[in-house]
């Protein structure tokens, strides 16, 4: 569907119209899920954080008609919000395992933290973006992962990977350059 049905979706739930809810959450719950799970890691957990997501677009979609921002975008970013939450409220955010320091970041890699186009779930950009984000330096690739799906702060992905607080900044910036440069041009 498009963005103005995502809008038009929205519309209809401020209405109370649950079945609108429901064909929000089916074009949305998979992108939800993918990034709620890889920010909290448990799937009981991430089930709730999707939960949460829809409970609070039945509840305040006043607010989301206000924004301009894509619906997408503004349900990703809700989703990161509370599953950081829930991830710090279980104990601290996930650590990335051993396992996962050479795969790709997520199932689905959602474009919010680079700024780019409204379509978060592109399903031609997120290969993309994985193959992009695998091919930069370990650490570049870490920073950016501790920063976007842990919630940390420089000073704490500083001190996880043992790093200067402005090495940490300037691979972070560095990389996030590298990939939103990698998608535009290959949307030229």
């Amino acid at each position: 569907m498009t963005k103005e049905d995502d809008r038009t979706l929205v519309s209809r739930i401020a209405r109370q119209d649950a079945t609108a809810l429901a064909s929000l959450y089916d074009q949305h719950v998979d992108a939800i899920y993918s990034l709620s799970i890889r920010i909290v890691g448990e799937s009981s957990e991430a089930e709730a954080v999707v939960q949460e997501v829809f409970a609070r677009v039945w509840s305040e979609t006043t607010r989301l008609l206000a924004d301009g921002t894509a619906t997408a975008r503004l349900l990703l970013g809700l989703t990161r919000e509370l599953a950081i939450e829930q991830a710090r409220a279980a104990g601290g955010t996930r650590t990335t395992d051993a396992d996962g320091l050479g795969g790709a970041a997520t199932v689905r890699l959602p474009q919010p933290a680079l700024g780019l186009n409204d379509d978060p779930a592109d399903p031609a950009g997120a290969p993309r973006l994985r193959d992009r984000l695998a091919s930069l330096p370990l650490l570049t690739r870490l920073s950016i992962e501790l920063a976007y799906f842990d919630g940390l702060t420089l000073a704490q992905i500083a001190r996880r990977l043992e790093q200067p607080e402005e090495t940490v900044h300037e691979r972070i910036r560095s990389g996030l350059s590298e990939l939103r440069a990698a998608i535009e041009e290959s949307d030229r």
